[in-house]
């Protein structure tokens, strides 16, 4: 399987490989959380790299499914953003994930893992 084209979160031998496209960002991280309910705060977070066509992608190492995970970015004009990857293939919508701004954290597939 390719991964340099997919965008969302695919697991894989070497663990998660992560890929987002943020054509406004200077930094992108991914943050990954044990349990069912997103704990807030920065959590376990890795550096994605960024390519030239503005996808940010960097496998994770010790990714497991039913993880939480979402993507810090910081924009060109120093805003940082938390959000739900928009391909994910399953997303928790409960009280138990929801955040005080209402938003949910999304599960790392348990599909994979790929070669």
């Amino acid at each position: 399987m390719d991964l340099a084209g997919r965008i969302d979160c695919t697991l894989t031998a070497a663990g998660a490989f992560f890929r987002v496209w943020a054509p406004h960002a200077v930094a992108v991280s991914v943050a990954v959380q044990d349990g069912q309910d997103w704990a807030g705060g920065p959590g376990v977070t890795h550096a994605l790299k960024r390519a030239a066509d503005d996808y940010w992608s960097a496998t994770v190492p010790g990714v497991a499914p039913g993880q939480l995970y979402r993507f810090r970015i910081i924009t060109d004009d120093g805003v940082a953003l938390e959000r739900l990857d928009a391909a994910a293939r399953d997303v928790i919508s409960s009280e138990l994930t929801r955040t005080g701004d209402g938003r949910n954290a999304s599960i790392v597939p348990d599909s994979g893992p790929y070669p």
